[in-house]
């Protein structure tokens, strides 16, 4: 997928944003979504230590995250799903966000994805 400057992106599991910091260079928004507060009060030091202005972090719970439907045009999950307490209902919540079909999904487990792959056919 190529990847435009007017696009919005959610990294789910922001974490340190390894995957999500280069990118925010090349798209109009990224929101950067964590469960973890502590997580996220990482991200607002490292945004303002990189001058980064285009991410905004979010806090989200395992059942539910901060954003509208139909907002986004690519949402990367690394490593994350197993996280979530209803899989099912959050990748359909998920997918809900999503503007484009377009979802980057990396995971290490292959047993975690079996059931999603499942679902997305």
């Amino acid at each position: 997928m190529k990847i435009e400057s007017n696009f919005i992106v959610a990294d789910l599991g922001y974490g340190s944003g390894f995957f999500t910091n280069p990118r925010s260079k090349k798209v109009k928004k990224v929101y950067g979504i964590d469960v973890q507060k502590g997580m996220l009060n990482f991200l607002e030091v490292k945004i303002r230590r990189l001058k980064i202005e285009n991410i905004e972090p979010l806090l989200s719970t395992e059942n539910e995250i901060p954003l509208e439907n139909d907002r986004l045009d690519l949402l990367l999950l690394m490593n994350t799903l197993h996280e979530f307490d209803d899989r099912e209902r959050m990748v359909c919540r998920l997918i809900g966000c999503l503007n484009r079909a377009e979802l980057q999904l990396l995971q290490t487990s292959r047993r975690r994805t079996q059931g999603l792959a499942l679902l997305l056919q």
